[in-house]
């Protein structure tokens, strides 16, 4: 636990046996903004989705943030890479596919378009990994208009060998740490 301005915050981490895990801030008492969790997908220090409560994700960010340079002057911090990731850059887009596996919830794929001409982004969110988009994070692309460019960028993962389709579950494959970091 850690206070910021007098308002009490969790951070709990949830781990699977391989390795990959999410964050999960949760106020304890935040006389401001009430009670509210947030949900780091994949460790990577940065909060994706708010679960409960009115809380913004850029405030949660910023508490969060503070958690964890506390965390790290305690020797309590361990930093960890998203390398379930896949991106396709096309002339106007980067189309990015992150899967996220937690112990806690079922395969979650987040699709990211960037426009690079308009420099617009928009999140959206496969639930079960299933290659259907469910939900809109962030952006006014239309799911339907996204769903295409999904569908694209999964077909071409797989045949670069990135993206497998297992049991109607599209994940991306892990990433040695040793490649990621040698794109870089």
């Amino acid at each position: 636990m850690f206070s910021v301005q007098e308002s009490v915050y969790k951070i709990t981490s949830l781990n699977t046996p391989s390795g990959e895990g999410s964050n999960i801030l949760a106020s304890v008492n935040d006389s401001d903004h009430g009670n509210w969790a947030a949900k780091d997908l994949d460790q990577d220090g940065t909060l994706d989705v708010i679960l409960k409560g009115s809380a913004s994700l850029d405030f949660a960010n910023e508490v969060y943030w503070t958690g964890i340079e506390q965390a790290k002057n305690n020797g309590q911090y361990k930093s960890r890479y998203a390398l379930r990731s896949y991106e396709l850059i096309t002339e106007e887009s980067i189309l990015t596919i992150r899967s996220y596996i937690a112990a806690d919830s079922n395969p979650t794929n987040m699709f990211i378009i960037f426009n690079k001409l308009t420099n617009a982004e928009t999140i959206l969110v496969d639930t079960n990994a299933d290659g259907i988009l469910n939900r809109t994070e962030k952006g006014i692309l239309e799911i339907e208009s996204a769903q295409k460019l999904y569908t694209e960028t999964l077909e071409k993962g797989i045949l670069d060998n990135r993206i497998t389709l297992i049991n109607e579950v599209y994940l991306v494959k892990e990433y040695s740490l040793d490649n990621y970091l040698s794109k870089k």
